[in-house]
């Protein structure tokens, strides 16, 4: 298990063999730049996702902070977020998704849309070419349409 510490630790040995035990010989402080870069991506990670959140914007998140902090792993996202790794990596090819389509999904308001455009609906879409993700997009878009408008008939029928 890797333990990660705000501080770096400079090694010596005591004779020139690998035999005998390496010792402490000092602590040294960390640059404060990619300590608090890395501290300010656990506690981004604390923060508790908002229902009404999508997981394309979480999975945005994720990959930028991947990507700002070398020091962080999809293993201490997974830890952090109480989740497995292949959890996680399913979340992050999301960003994978058209551009247009992410930016439909970042909008998204209402706990009721974000469940219908779910994860799970959306994941058969990632593996396509953005030309075919997009017409696949907009046939998920006219189901819901549909949904919409024959829950409304059915409201004013009552």
């Amino acid at each position: 298990m890797r333990t990660f510490f705000p501080f770096e630790v400079a090694v010596s040995l005591v004779d020139d063999s690998w035999v005998n035990t390496p010792e402490i010989v000092w602590p040294f402080a960390s640059p404060a730049s990619s300590k608090s870069k890395l501290e300010t991506a656990v506690l981004e990670l604390k923060r508790k996702r908002k229902e009404s959140e999508h997981p394309v914007v979480v999975a945005k998140k994720w990959k930028s902070l991947l990507s700002e902090n070398r020091g962080l792993s999809v293993k201490q996202i997974a830890i952090y977020q109480g989740c497995s790794q292949p959890r996680v990596n399913q979340l992050l090819r999301l960003t994978n998704l058209e551009l247009s389509i992410q930016e439909f999904l970042s909008e998204l308001s209402n706990s009721k849309d974000v469940r219908f455009y779910g994860e799970t609906k959306l994941r058969h879409l990632v593996p396509l070419p953005h030309a075919e993700q997009l017409v696949e997009f907009e046939h998920l878009k006219q189901k819901k349409k549909s949904n919409l408008s024959q829950n409304e008939s059915n409201d004013v029928g009552k």
